[in-house]
C-alpha cells in the first residue's frame, strides 16, 4: 500500500515553482528610452514574464535572445604587505577586475530558410544555418559588443558607454533539429577617461 507522507499537500509540478520564484525576483523586462535598443519582451507557457533577455549589438546586426543563462565573476586586485613583527598583512585594494561572464544562448529557426529571429514566434523544423552564421560572425568580431540584460544592470553593464568583449565561444553539434546552444566566455569593456598632466 502506498501512503503519501503529506497527504494535504496538493502536487505541484516543479515548472510552476520555479516560474513561481523567478516571477517573485522582480527580474523581469523593464524596456526604458536609456537603453541603446529595446529588451525583448514576451511571455512563457505559463504567462510569466521571461526571467533574464539579453540583447547583443555590434554595428546593424542585433541579437535578441528571450532567455539567457548568464554567469558572472570578478576578481579584485589586491597588495598585501607583510607587517614587521606583525600578524598577517596590510591590505590595499588596487583596482577592481574586469566582470566576466559566462553567456549561453540559444539560435533557434524561426523561418523556413533557417534564420534567427528573436522576436518572432513561429519555430521552423530546420536547422538555423543562418542564423548561426549571423552570431558567429558577430562573436567572431575583435571589437566591444553592446549588450543590455537586466541581470547585468545589477553589476552596472548597462549598455551604451559599456559592454563585451568575447574572450571565446563554444558551440557543439546538438541532436535537436532546429536549435543550436553557443557558450560564450566574455569580458567587460567601458569607456574610460584619461586626464594627462604635462
Amino acid at each position: 500500500m502506498l501512503t503519501v507522507p503529506f497527504p494535504n499537500l496538493p502536487l505541484v509540478p516543479v515548472t510552476f515553482v520555479t516560474a513561481g520564484k523567478y516571477s517573485a525576483s522582480g527580474l523581469r523586462t523593464r524596456p526604458d528610452d536609456t537603453t541603446p535598443y529595446p529588451l525583448v519582451s514576451g511571455k512563457d507557457l505559463y504567462g510569466k514574464d521571461f526571467v533574464v533577455p539579453l540583447s547583443m549589438k555590434f554595428k546593424d546586426e542585433v541579437f535578441y535572445f528571450k532567455e539567457a543563462v548568464v554567469n558572472v565573476s570578478r576578481e579584485f586586485t589586491i597588495v598585501a604587505t607583510p607587517v614587521l613583527n606583525g600578524k598577517g598583512t596590510v591590505k590595499e585594494m588596487i583596482t577592481e577586475g574586469d566582470l566576466k561572464l559566462s553567456i549561453a544562448v540559444a539560435v533557434t529557426s524561426t523561418s523556413e530558410d533557417g534564420d534567427y529571429d528573436g522576436s518572432a514566434t513561429g519555430i521552423y523544423d530546420t536547422y538555423p544555418y543562418i542564423g548561426v552564421e549571423r552570431l558567429r560572425k558577430l562573436l567572431d568580431t575583435a571589437e566591444r559588443i553592446d549588450i543590455v540584460s537586466d541581470f547585468l544592470k545589477l553589476f552596472g553593464l548597462e549598455g551604451g558607454d559599456c559592454g563585451i568583449i568575447v574572450q571565446s565561444y563554444t558551440v557543439n553539434q546538438d541532436t535537436h533539429l532546429n536549435r543550436q546552444v553557443f557558450e560564450i566566455q566574455a569580458l567587460s569593456d567601458y569607456d574610460y577617461n584619461l586626464l594627462i598632466e604635462e
